[in-house]
């Protein structure tokens, strides 16, 4: 991933994890929080395996996953597809789905968004970790570039 993309991960953005069932039946479900991996070559997404269940077992049966990551002040938008694998979350873990949660609410309230319309999707029991190695990066920003690919993947 680019230095650019790496950068605009470390802000607050919204997630949004997309899946199939093996019948490629679609769910979604939402991240509480996001890093990349030390090589960056990857992102490990944090997702509440007791809210988002079916999302977690479409993973496990299927090994793939689709994210898009969207700054809610302006939608810039990414989506990464890519091969996917799941573990368990530490505690350092929780402590950045916490402060994800934290900063999102933040920058959401900033813009005039009650609390009481985000809180719900928020939640961090049996936070799992979603290790996801793109095969894809495209743009998904409204505008002339969305849907296109971005470049520099491995």
């Amino acid at each position: 991933m680019d230095a650019s993309l790496v950068r605009f991960l470390q802000r607050p953005v919204m997630i949004i994890l997309g899946t199939v069932d093996p019948a490629a039946r679609p769910e979604i479900g939402r991240g509480v929080g996001v890093s990349v991996t030390p090589d960056a070559r990857g992102v490990e997404l944090l997702v509440s395996g007791w809210q988002w269940p079916a999302t977690i077992a479409n993973i496990r049966a299927t090994g793939r996953a689709a994210a898009t990551f969207s700054r809610p002040s302006d939608y810039e938008t990414y989506q990464v597809k890519g091969r996917a694998s799941l573990r368990a979350a530490a505690e350092a873990e929780a402590a950045i789905a916490r402060a994800y949660c934290r900063d999102t609410l933040a920058a959401l309230m900033d813009l005039g968004v009650a609390p009481g319309l985000v809180e719900h999707w928020q939640a961090t029991r049996d936070l799992v970790v979603v290790s996801l190695i793109p095969d894809a990066v495209f743009v998904q920003t409204p505008g002339p570039r969305a849907g296109q690919r971005l470049g520099g993947m491995t």
